[in-house]
């Protein structure tokens, strides 16, 4: 192919005058981008605050590349050279880790009631005063109303007696799956997918005395389908995530909804 057509076209419009005039006003675009990306990082709650020592994070991006794609590995190397308490810049989010079993006691445990505050992904289509009064998973506050839930969830569903009460109702569902697996011997098994459906009616049956998921197809398929995407939607990264000042509205990656029109697709 001859391409000095089209390398003589570019390089006409680089000495035009459309050129001469695009190219400052792009660098301005990227500088007020860069100043307001720095404000946001260097955000007032974070500043005079006493700390727990970690990497100097990098202008913009954080500590983002020091995690990289192995974040249990990274954040163990980081924990061996800072202590168990770490802290960490990604975007404008401030992340503490704690990484041995006294700093996650003191987290989980001690002060739970005050650190078990939950920041919902941008790519969910849900507002945070939605969140704030029906969930404690991902309520962005702990406040009296997730209190209450979380006491009425411990006491009704995870407390010592529901639990022992639920027992025969786990070994029936077992049993279930070990007939379902011998059904299937010599078959290529999607193991995965068989816990899944087993975790999700045992569940099920404990709020609602009723299988979601039928171990042979049918019935359940959709909600499946929809706990499946929502599961890979909150791991997918989303830069959204790491600026929700700056980027949340916008949802840069197409993400917001995305559980729904997965099954479409």
């Amino acid at each position: 192919m001859n391409f000095a057509p089209l390398s003589h076209a570019m390089q006409s419009w680089a000495n035009s005058d459309i050129y001469a005039l695009l190219y400052p006003l792009f660098l301005l675009l990227l500088l007020l981008l860069l100043l307001i990306l720095k404000k946001h990082i260097q955000s007032p709650p974070s500043r005079g605050q006493t700390l727990p020592p970690g990497p100097r994070p990098w202008p913009i991006l954080g500590n983002a590349m020091e995690i990289g794609f192995k974040p249990h590995v990274s954040l163990s190397n980081l924990a061996r050279v800072h202590g168990p308490l770490i802290s960490l810049r990604l975007g404008s989010q401030l992340l503490v880790v704690a990484s041995s079993p006294a700093a996650a006691t003191e987290v989980l445990k001690s002060q739970d009631r005050l650190l078990s505050g939950r920041c919902a992904p941008q790519a969910f289509p849900i507002s945070a005063s939605v969140l704030e009064r029906s969930s404690f998973i991902w309520a962005p506050e702990c406040t009296e109303r997730w209190k209450l839930l979380r006491a009425l969830c411990r006491n009704e569903l995870l407390s010592a007696k529901v639990l022992e009460t639920g027992a025969a109702l786990r070994e029936r569902k077992t049993a279930e799956v070990v007939e379902f697996l011998g059904e299937k011997e010599g078959k290529v098994m999607e193991i995965g997918e068989v816990v899944h459906t087993l975790v999700s009616n045992v569940l099920s049956n404990l709020c609602f005395s009723k299988d979601f998921i039928d171990l042979r197809g049918g019935v359940g398929r959709e909600f499946k389908e929809i706990v499946s995407a929502m599961k890979k939607l909150v791991i997918t990264p989303n830069v959204a995530d790491l600026y929700p000042g700056l980027l949340g509205k916008l949802d840069p990656q197409g993400l917001r909804g995305r559980p729904w029109n997965a099954i479409e697709d």
